[in-house]
């Protein structure tokens, strides 16, 4: 996999424990070494499937009071952060998923650029 494929699929996210936030590097540790991940543009969208409500935010996030949340989006939604102008000043790794449910999930797709 290259980071110089625009775009560039990070891939079904799936929160397996509600609540429990994940990072959206999560599935690259131990299989690929590129340091911090970075980009001009995210796109996230909660799947169809899903059941309940999906969860953009940092790390330490509580979807409770929604304190870190930058988005919360029901099943088919989306939500995008674009800094084409400035570069890939995004760093992936600071964004995270949580979940109402078990096994609800999200694409996540970044370009870099």
């Amino acid at each position: 996999m290259s980071f110089a494929n625009n775009p560039l699929s990070l891939g079904k996210l799936t929160v397996t424990s509600a609540g429990t936030p994940i990072s959206f590097t999560s599935g690259f540790s131990g299989v690929l070494d590129y340091g911090t991940i970075r980009a001009s543009k995210l796109d996230v969208q909660a799947l169809s499937t899903n059941q309940n409500n999906v969860y953009v935010g940092y790390s330490g996030m509580s979807t409770t009071t929604l304190s870190g949340v930058v988005a919360v989006l029901g099943a088919g939604d989306s939500w995008q952060l674009d800094l084409p102008d400035s570069g890939n000043r995004i760093d992936v790794s600071k964004f995270w998923l949580a979940a109402d449910t078990n096994d609800d999930a999200a694409l996540v797709v970044i370009y870099v650029g």
